[in-house]
Parts: structure tokens; sequence; C-alpha cells
């Protein structure tokens, strides 16, 4: 038997009603390629505001998390909300919120 391997491209060639999922898509990968991007370009941002983070001088939103973030330090249920994994989410869906309205 000879080894066939199929990529994610190659199903809806065999399958056409796959062309209407949203994985097998082309844009998907697009889709995917940004969202990444947009991701890591947050990231940076949250550790360049993290070395420079100064209570007293809050600027934007991702200050106002941090300072959210020291303070919930004593209360349990704030932890759960301002946590490292939260942050660049809430960013996500931020740049998403103001693209989707400005376009």
């Amino acid at each position: 038997f000879a080894k066939v391997s199929l990529r994610k491209d190659h199903l809806p060639k065999i399958l056409p009603v796959l062309r209407w999922y949203p994985f097998f898509a082309p844009e998907h990968g697009k889709l995917m390629y940004y969202v990444r991007k947009i991701r890591e370009f947050c990231k940076e941002q949250i550790t360049q505001h993290k070395a420079t983070f100064d209570p007293n001088n809050i600027q934007d939103f991702i200050g106002a998390f941090l300072l959210g973030q020291n303070k919930a330090e004593s209360d349990i249920w704030q932890q759960s909300v301002f946590t490292d994994k939260q942050l660049p989410e809430v960013l996500i869906d931020l740049f998403a919120a103001g693209s989707e309205t400005s376009s």
C-alpha cells in the first residue's frame, strides 16, 4: 500500500461540501496568520508596559489593567479577572471591535 498524505487544501477537492466550512476555506489560513500577528503585537506592548509601569501615571488601557492586577493581589476574585492570559485576549477584542466599527 502506498502511503497517502492529505493536506488541508486537498480535502475540499475530494468532498466539495467542505468548501463551506470555515476551517477549510482558503481565507482561514490568512485570518489565523493575522490573528497570530496581532497577538504577538499585543504581547510586545504588554511586555513594554510592564517594564515601564508606573502606578501613578496610567496612560492607557494596558496600564489600567496592570494597575488592576496590582490591586487584585489581595482579592481572590479579582485575581481570576486580571490575569496575564486575559489581557492579550481583551486587547484583541478591543482591536477587533474598533476595526469593525471603523470599516
